[in-house]
Parts: structure tokens; C-alpha cells; sequence
């Protein structure tokens, strides 16, 4: 895994949950939308199962829906061109400044938990046994 991959991914993660905090719930879906490919192409299967679950709890007809995983859509032109039209709406630059505009703090860090997997569902506020019981 890259390191600008996994930088994307935790910054997309914070990003939902800032939109998750101000019900900005569209917003927090295009950020799972992108959380969750960085998971998926990390090989957190958890992280990316439970992002997808979430767009679809508010919008069962979204694009995502078409797929039984994040990995299996983004093998999908259409859902590639999808993608990279978020991203180009959502560069990590513009996600940090967001943070900073919805003042959203979050002092977690990766070397206060054994896991990358711990830290990323501590991200989400979710319990890490409960997500992998769950998303796995």
C-alpha cells in the first residue's frame, strides 16, 4: 500500500464523519464512495463493506448498489469514470481544508492502536470486533 493511498484513505474516512456530524449526508457519501475504494485497493474488505453499507442505508438506487463490493465496481467503466470525476471533485488538498472548514478534530493516530484496522474503525467511531463480525 502507498503511503498517498493511505493518507487519502484516512482523510476521506475523517471527511465522512465530518459530514456525518453536520448531517450532510449526500457529502458523506461521496466521501464513503472514495473512502471506501482506498479501503478496497488497501485490502481493508471491512472498512469498504461497511462504506458501501452506508451510502446504501440512505440511497438504496445509488450506483454502487449495481456491485456485491467496492473492488467488483471499480473494475466497471462506468463506475471508473464515476470515480475519477469524485476524485477530481475531492483532491486531498480540498479535503483538508474541508476538515478545517467544519472544524473537524480528531486527534487519533495510527500508533495508539495494534492494528491498521483498529485504528481506521476507531476512525468511524465503530467497535473493531463489531465491524469485522459485520463486514467480513
Amino acid at each position: 500500500m502507498s503511503d498517498s493511498l493511505w493518507e487519502e484513505l484516512v482523510a476521506f474516512l475523517k471527511l465522512s464523519q465530518a459530514f456525518q456530524q453536520r448531517k450532510m449526508i449526500p457529502d458523506r457519501d461521496r466521501a464513503f464512495v472514495l473512502a471506501g475504494c482506498c479501503a478496497a485497493l488497501c485490502n481493508f474488505s471491512s472498512i469498504s463493506a461497511y462504506c458501501r453499507s452506508q451510502i446504501l442505508q440512505n440511497n438504496r438506487g445509488h450506483m454502487v448498489s449495481k456491485w456485491p463490493d467496492l473492488k467488483t465496481a471499480m473494475e466497471n467503466t462506468a463506475f471508473q469514470v464515476f470515480l475519477k470525476q469524485l476524485a477530481r471533485r475531492l483532491p486531498l488538498e480540498r479535503v483538508e481544508a474541508q476538515l478545517l472548514e467544519l472544524g473537524y478534530c480528531n486527534s487519533l493516530t495510527l500508533a495508539e492502536f495494534p492494528s491498521e484496522e483498529e485504528f481506521l474503525a476507531r476512525l468511524l467511531d465503530l467497535d473493531p470486533t463489531w465491524l469485522e463480525d459485520n463486514f467480513s
